[in-house]
């Protein structure tokens, strides 16, 4: 079949782009922010214990972090974020959160967890993400 496709009009919700704008404020001259990034991106999926890479890429395959911190020399990753909002709530969500974070965990990507309550403490952010970043 011939499926039809519409332009989205933003890339990132309101939220996001708010705090997009303060990573940015606080890491850009440093470090690149990345949005919407997908795990195959960011987690290598092919590693040399014999595993089924199909299985695994298509494990990895739909799931995405919100924010990606990279150097700016290399693009290399340094920190993943995620932004939670109510959905994280879902037993569905929680399920598929454990599962990045232990994923995370497993391949020494840092990854930190914001909650989403419609406004942001820029301190906090600030002390937490350079806590992660050093």
């Amino acid at each position: 079949p011939l499926y039809k496709y519409k332009k989205k009009d933003f890339l990132i919700t309101r939220p996001e782009h708010e705090f997009f704008d303060i990573l940015v404020e606080i890491l850009g001259d440093k470090y690149h922010v990345f949005t919407q990034v997908h795990l195959p991106t960011i987690l290598e999926h092919k590693v040399p214990n014999g595993q089924n890479w199909k299985g695994a890429f298509s494990h990895i395959n739909g799931k995405s972090v919100d924010f990606v911190i990279c150097d700016k020399d290399y693009i290399k990753p340094l920190l993943a974020i995620e932004l939670d909002d109510k959905s994280h709530e879902w037993e569905d969500r929680i399920l598929r959160d454990s599962e990045v974070e232990r994923m995370m965990e497993e391949s020494g990507m840092k990854l930190v967890r914001f909650e989403n309550h419609g406004n942001f403490n820029k301190e906090e952010i600030r002390k937490t993400i350079l806590e992660k970043l050093n």
